[in-house]
């Protein structure tokens, strides 16, 4: 009878030591886990054409940092200036948009890192004499950032700014597609060892 117990707790014991020894299976979720590194905000600039003029278009943006390379928030754009409507005279129109941004910056732990980000968004035209416009913006970009200081980075990127669903036809007065060149001042902080 001890031999019988013995040899159930030693059947035991090993079983035990297997089930404790093994592994999870991996997944394809398990090798794109997010863990959050990070948070930043800031300002960013554009030059670029809506038109028919050269124009700056400012705005903002804030959001929250993954894996020390992906870059998931909200950003805002907005300008008021003149144009040169179909006769040749000013008008006065406001133009902005918004919408979320994705940004991945490999090796963001380097000095200087490159960047690519895609918004999406909402925006609104509004023309002096003319209808208001609402229309889809999907803005691609590639550029760089500088690690100034811990909690501070210079960014440049350069993209195309395309309007979708617009009531101003690509070849009209009111076209705001175009090319842009932009400059960001990026404001937080990351942490983490990722």
């Amino acid at each position: 009878m001890k031999t019988y117990a013995t040899l159930l707790f030693c059947l035991c014991s090993l079983a035990f030591g297997f089930s404790a020894s093994a592994q999870s299976d991996e997944t394809i979720v398990d090798k794109f886990k997010l863990d959050l590194s990070g948070a930043w905000g800031g300002w960013h600039l554009q030059t670029t054409n809506i038109g028919g003029n050269n124009t700056a278009v400012n705005g903002g943006f804030g959001g929250l940092e993954f894996n020390k390379t992906l870059f998931i928030g909200w950003t805002a754009y907005g300008v008021s200036d003149n144009l040169i409507g179909p006769t040749d005279n000013l008008l006065p129109y406001s133009f902005s948009y918004n919408g979320p941004i994705i940004a991945y910056t490999p090796k963001a732990r380097s000095v200087v890192h490159p960047k690519l980000s895609m918004q999406v968004g909402f925006g609104k035209y509004d023309i002096e004499g003319f209808a208001s416009d609402q229309f889809l913006v999907l803005q691609p970009g590639v550029g760089g950032e500088i690690n100034v200081l811990r909690w501070f980075r210079v960014g440049a990127s350069a993209g195309y700014r395309y309007s979708l669903n617009s009531d101003y036809p690509s070849d009209s007065f009111a076209n705001s597609d175009g090319f842009f060149l932009e400059g960001t001042l990026k404001f937080g902080f990351s942490w983490g060892a990722n």
